[in-house]
Parts: C-alpha cells; sequence; structure tokens
C-alpha cells in the first residue's frame, strides 16, 4: 500500500505524480510538518497524511515549501537521511525527487 501524490497542474512530467509506500510517506508528511507547518492551513496538513486527496491547491506554496526542503538537505550528509520525529532514515534521493516533484506540480493532491 502507499500513497499516490498527484499534480493539480504540472508543468512538466516531473510533477505529475510522487509515489511513496506508506513507511517513506510518513517521512516525507513528517517533513511537511516539521518544515512547513505555517504554510498550509491545519485541516489541510492533518489530511495530507490520508489519502483523501487533500494537499495545496497552489505551485507559490509548493514552491515555498520547495525551497524550505532544499535548505533542510543542504545541512544533511551521506545517502540516507534521519528525519525528525521518526525512527530510521529516508534515502536523500527521494527527498531530492519530492523536492523536483514540488517545483513543477502547480499545487497537489495525496490519494
Amino acid at each position: 500500500m502507499g500513497m499516490d501524490v498527484c499534480g493539480r497542474r504540472p508543468k512538466s512530467p516531473a510533477g505529475k505524480f510522487f509515489g511513496a509506500n506508506n513507511i517513506t510517506w510518513r517521512s516525507v508528511y513528517q517533513l511537511i510538518v516539521e518544515l512547513c507547518s505555517d504554510l498550509h492551513d491545519p485541516d489541510v496538513l492533518y489530511f495530507m497524511q490520508s489519502n483523501d486527496g487533500h494537499g495545496p491547491t497552489s505551485q507559490k506554496t509548493c514552491n515555498a515549501m520547495a525551497d524550505r526542503f532544499e535548505e533542510w538537505l543542504k545541512h544533511r550528509k551521506g545517502k540516507r537521511v534521519r528525519v525528525p520525529g521518526r525512527k530510521g532514515l529516508v534515502d536523500k534521493a527521494l527527498v531530492e525527487e519530492w523536492v523536483g516533484f514540488l517545483r513543477h506540480c502547480g499545487g497537489f493532491r495525496v490519494w
């Protein structure tokens, strides 16, 4: 089982789809909460952890998220990185792929 994140108005193939299994999505979601809570309505933020189609509606918000993720990544060494509040590690390449998705999605929905 996994989470499908679909771009609302993708500008390129990179912004059409981001897929993650449940464990990986929890890491990405935890980073969204940690780095970007102030960018989202609390209800939208809460429901992004489930597959009900919630997520930001604008590219502007996604660009701001991408900026924060990129800044966070600058301070991480190695191929796998620890996510605050989570046990285990997540692939740095996956987080970089997430940033690429954010830059091109035009907003997104989590399914």
